[in-house]
């Protein structure tokens, strides 16, 4: 088993889709930020994805502030 930590790439975004639980809120807020993260390249927000055997297990969406500070909005694992 090999886990790795990285920024997703545009082809990823697909990935945060298919963790999506059975609940319609829960799948409406993971479709939104597949869909800012795969549209967006705006430097400011960023996902980065846990990857176990190259299948997405979790993440962090968040922005990077002008001081370099992060701020996670959003952290979900399997």
């Amino acid at each position: 088993m090999s886990i790795s930590i990285r920024l997703l790439a545009q082809t990823d975004y697909l990935k945060i889709i298919e963790l999506a639980p059975d609940d319609d809120i829960m799948s409406s807020i993971l479709f939104s930020i597949a869909k800012d993260g795969k549209d967006c390249s705006d430097k400011i927000s960023y996902t980065y994805g846990a990857f176990i055997d190259d299948e997405l297990i979790g993440f962090v969406y968040g922005f990077v502030l002008p001081n370099k500070t992060l701020l996670p909005q959003y952290l979900y694992d399997r």
